[in-house]
C-alpha cells in the first residue's frame, strides 16, 4: 500500500519540522543580551594616581551607572604609554576593552619608529572627554614676567633657557619645543621621568621654564611658588588668572597647545556599540555635576562624534610629525 498521508498533510508536516529546527536559533536571537552584558575594562596607560585618574575614575563610575555593568579601571603604564595602548589595540573588538588616554596618543608616530600598533588603523575613536590647559611658568627667581621678556632673557643667556618636560617626545615636550621654535626662543630640553619630577625641578630652580598642566600646576601658581607667563587656553579661563595672557594675546595666534583626553575601542568594534558608548559619554559630559567636577580639577568638558574625534587624531598626528621634523627629533 502507498503512504495514506495526504500530500497536503505531508507538506504541513515538513513545514512544521523546519520551523522546529529553526526555533533554537530564533530563541537565541531573542534572548541575546544587549550590550553590555558583562563588566567593561577601561585601560589607562599611565601610572595610578596620575592626572588621567581624576578623569577616569568618575567617568568609569558614571558609565557603570548608565550602562548597568561595572566599568573597571585597569592602569597599564610603561614604555611611554605604548604598553597599555597596545593592550587595547590587540583586544577583541567587542566593546569590553576600552582605552582612556591623553593627547600624547597622537605623538607616537612622530616619536617611535616601530610602534606595536597603528593609531588610525587599530583603533575606533569613541569620544573626546576633556580639555586641559597648561601654564607656561617660571620660578619666581627668574627675572621674567612675559613671553617677550623670556625670549630676551634666553637670547642673553649662553645656550638659552633650560626647559623641562615629563619625558622625551611626549606632548609636553613637543608642545613647548614647537612654541619656542615659533617664538625664536633658544633653549635646551631637559626630560624627566614624569610631570611630578619635572615640576619639582622647576620649583627648585634647576630648570628655567616649563609648560605645566593646570591640573596640578595651578595651586603652585596661585600659591606664588611659580610665576605664570601665559596660558594655552583659547580664552583667559579663570577669574583668579585674568592677568595672565593667552598665547594668542602674547602674539602667537594659531598655536594650539591645549591637551585632551578621549576614549577609544579596538578597530572593528560594532558600530552600535560605538554609538552606545558615544551617546552615554556625551550624556555624562552634559551633566551639570560632572561639568562642575571637571572645573574643580581645572579641566573643561569636550565631547564629540566618533568621526570628529578621528579627524582630530589625523590632524594632531600630522602636526606632531611636522614639529618633530622642525626640532630635529628622530623616531627611535
Amino acid at each position: 500500500m502507498g503512504d495514506p498521508t495526504p500530500p497536503f498533510s505531508r507538506r504541513r508536516f515538513a513545514a512544521a519540522m523546519a520551523a522546529l529546527l529553526l526555533l533554537p536559533a530564533a530563541r537565541a536571537a531573542d534572548t541575546a543580551s544587549p550590550y553590555p552584558d558583562r563588566p567593561i575594562r577601561l585601560v589607562i596607560p599611565y601610572a595610578p594616581g596620575g592626572g588621567l585618574t581624576v578623569v577616569g575614575r568618575p567617568l568609569a563610575q558614571r558609565l557603570s551607572e548608565r550602562l548597568g555593568q561595572p566599568v573597571i579601571i585597569d592602569p597599564r603604564p610603561g614604555a611611554g604609554t605604548t604598553l597599555g595602548t597596545a593592550v587595547v589595540a590587540h583586544a577583541p573588538a567587542d566593546g569590553y576593552t576600552l582605552l582612556l588616554t591623553l593627547a600624547a596618543f597622537a605623538t607616537g608616530p612622530a616619536v617611535y619608529a616601530h610602534l606595536p600598533y597603528d593609531i588610525e588603523r587599530d583603533f575606533a575613536p569613541v569620544s573626546t572627554v576633556s580639555a586641559s590647559t597648561s601654564i607656561l611658568a617660571v620660578p619666581p627667581s627668574l627675572p621674567v614676567h612675559t613671553l617677550a621678556e623670556l625670549k630676551a632673557y634666553a637670547l642673553r643667556k649662553p645656550g638659552g633657557v633650560n626647559y623641562a618636560s615629563s619625558g622625551q617626545g611626549g606632548d609636553m615636550h613637543l608642545s613647548i619645543a614647537s612654541l619656542f621654535k615659533k617664538a625664536g626662543i633658544p633653549g635646551t630640553h631637559v626630560p624627566y621621568n614624569g610631570g611630578g619630577p619635572a615640576v619639582n625641578a622647576l620649583l627648585a630652580g634647576q630648570v628655567d621654564v616649563m609648560l605645566v598642566p593646570a591640573s596640578f600646576g595651578l595651586p603652585l601658581v596661585l600659591g606664588e611658588r611659580l610665576r605664570p607667563i601665559a596660558v594655552t587656553s583659547p580664552q583667559r579661563w579663570r577669574k583668579d588668572l585674568t592677568q595672565v595672557p593667552t598665547l594668542a594675546e602674547a602674539g602667537f595666534e594659531g598655536v594650539d597647545l591645549d591637551g585632551w583626553s578621549g576614549v577609544f575601542a579596538p578597530a572593528g568594534t560594532p558600530r552600535p556599540v560605538i554609538a552606545r558608548l558615544n551617546r552615554e559619554i556625551n550624556a555624562i559630559l552634559a551633566e551639570p555635576a560632572f561639568r562642575d567636577y571637571l572645573a574643580s580639577v581645572n579641566l573643561r568638558p569636550l565631547g564629540s562624534t566618533p568621526q570628529a574625534f578621528a579627524a582630530t587624531i589625523r590632524q594632531d598626528a600630522g602636526r606632531w610629525r611636522e614639529v618633530a621634523l622642525q626640532i630635529g627629533l628622530q623616531p627611535e
